[in-house]
């Protein structure tokens, strides 16, 4: 009977998975595409200090990595930037009924 170590069982079923075609194990999020600080702020068109406020401010999502690394997935950039979103005053008199 042959030992086989955990890290040889993971990077056995990451290599079979990925032959399939099904989402990366190793990752556990799939395919999310994230960023760092100044790609997201380039992406919201904001400085990288107002950036940092957001994210102090608990206003933005972001993955903290270790101690220092942060990054930001692009679909969490653009749920904010659709949430900061003013309607006009056409789409809020259809709002209210009129």
């Amino acid at each position: 009977m042959r030992a086989f170590s955990f890290r040889a069982m993971v990077m056995r079923r990451h290599e079979d998975q990925r032959q399939q075609g099904k989402e990366d194990v190793m990752s556990g999020i799939g395919e999310l595409r994230r960023v760092g600080s100044p790609g997201a702020a380039q992406h919201l068109g904001i400085t990288a200090s107002e950036l940092k406020s957001l994210r102090k401010a608990k206003k933005i999502a972001f993955y903290r990595i270790g101690h220092r690394t942060v990054s930001y997935a692009l679909t969490d950039l653009d749920a904010f930037l659709a949430g900061c979103r003013v309607a006009t005053a056409a789409e809020m008199r259809v709002g209210r009924g009129r």
